[in-house]
């Protein structure tokens, strides 16, 4: 993606301060990014969009769709665990199977409280974290679960400070399945993470 980046913004006739400024970062950073040597978190990644005046999608070296891999499964805590009250609709608990989010300060083991309830796309705002089930075909109940972080318009990504999955669309936004087939359908907001102690 760095490299893709600089092509844009050369193409542009943009130095690194022109770009910075555009985004309301310091030149630092811009710098970075250009190198690789930092992850781009989902504001910088909105904010190169708007200041290099291209989608998201343009951004990425490789195309979007294939990051379905799945990061989370359900969590069901045991009877006497003060979780349970997170159980019953529209609330909803995954724990974290990887790192795809450490950026963000959720690491594998950790759960998630998700809200599912029917005004959920309506509260869908940047930057959230997402609760998604992969389908392809008709049934919701089968397929992965992945948890993501939203970045307008369309878009569900990881954050994390090693390998990134590629960007995945979001059906309810873009009904465009990707070219496996494949679907991300929303099941929830996340509204808190929690470290459980072993």
């Amino acid at each position: 993606m760095a490299n893709r980046i600089r092509e844009l913004r050369t193409a542009l006739g943009l130095t690194q301060q022109d770009l910075a400024e555009r985004m309301g970062v310091h030149l630092s950073t811009v710098s970075k990014i250009e190198l690789g040597t930092i992850g781009i978190k989902g504001k910088h990644l909105h904010a190169l969009s708007e200041a290099l005046a291209v989608p998201i999608s343009e951004l990425l070296d490789e195309p979007i769709g294939y990051g379905f891999a799945e990061n989370a499964e359900a969590y069901q805590p045991a009877p006497t665990d003060p979780l349970t009250q997170w159980t019953r609709p529209p609330y909803g608990l995954v724990r974290m199977k990887d790192n795809s989010l450490d950026q963000l300060h959720i690491s594998a083991g950790d759960v998630l409280v998700f809200n599912g309830d029917r005004d959920i796309d309506k509260r869908l705002e940047m930057g959230r974290i997402v609760v998604c089930q992969v389908m392809s075909g008709q049934n919701l109940t089968e397929g992965a679960t992945i948890v993501r972080e939203f970045i307008e318009p369309n878009l569900l990504i990881t954050n994390s400070s090693g390998d990134n999955a590629q960007p995945v669309r979001l059906t309810s936004r873009d009904p465009n399945p990707a070219p496996d087939g494949r679907e991300a359908h929303l099941r929830g907001i996340v509204e808190t993470s929690i470290r459980v102690m072993r």
